[in-house]
């Protein structure tokens, strides 16, 4: 797990401190990293957590008795809804098996089987069944009517603010990313004063050698993303 510390120390050593000054104090750059890297990383690989809701809350009820508001706990955007869990009874009413196969006697199996495929033939089509449209920013519809009780979604959103998140695999990737956003930024400050004067003469900030340099780190970067094999989850259940 990376932190805040250790993301400020890559970018700063990574561009020369404490030998080439920056124009930039600590916070600016972490700021600039969550404004800027956090939002495009998160894009190609979010974050996937889950939120537990009651649609009896009045909080969370809206004008419309099938839409409801839903929210991060911490506040961040939610890029999209994987999945809904629901009521086991449920399925249950729909005589969905309670539990796999215990033994291996082949008359429980073919029980077993023959259940479940009747399940998923009916479950097609029943009224207990839900499905769910998100709508953007932060509302859900579940059809059918008539909701009451707890529901859960898997849903995307952008990594934490302190870098916790961010999955050890990737994490070369996201570093590369942040230190690219932050070189982009100080070429364009740097643009503004293409040259400073020292007691030995004029000396070059060389803005547009940083800004070509850390272009081509970001789109290497995003190159990576979109190529990546997408996070597997696994429920059970």
């Amino acid at each position: 797990m990376i932190s805040s510390t250790y993301v400020l120390n890559y970018i700063k050593t990574k561009m020369g401190m404490p030998f080439v000054p920056l124009e930039l104090i600590d916070e600016q750059i972490l700021n600039w990293v969550r404004m800027e890297t956090i939002p495009l990383f998160s894009w190609y690989l979010p974050y996937e957590t889950n939120y537990t809701f009651n649609t009896s809350d009045p909080t969370v009820k809206t004008d419309k008795q099938t839409e409801f508001y839903i929210s991060d706990p911490n506040g961040l955007p939610i890029i999209d809804i994987q999945r809904l869990f629901y009521n086991e009874g449920n399925y249950l009413i729909m005589d969905h098996p309670i539990m796999g196969v215990l033994s291996s006697n082949d008359r429980e199996l073919q029980n077993f089987l023959r259940r479940t495929e009747q399940f998923g033939n009916s479950w097609k089509y029943s009224q207990f069944r839900y499905w769910f449209e998100f709508i953007k920013p932060n509302r859900i519809r579940i059809m059918p009517r008539n909701l009451a009780g707890h529901f859960t979604i898997q849903y995307e959103t952008h990594h934490a603010p302190d870098f916790s998140t961010i999955p050890v695999e990737q994490q070369e990737l996201f570093l590369t990313m942040a230190w690219a956003d932050t070189v982009l930024m100080l070429a364009r400050i740097r643009e503004q004063f293409p040259n400073i004067e020292t007691p030995f003469g004029q000396v070059s900030l060389n803005a547009e050698s940083l800004k070509a340099e850390a272009g081509a780190s970001r789109e290497w970067v995003i190159s990576q993303l979109e190529n990546s094999n997408p996070s597997i989850t696994v429920s059970v259940g």
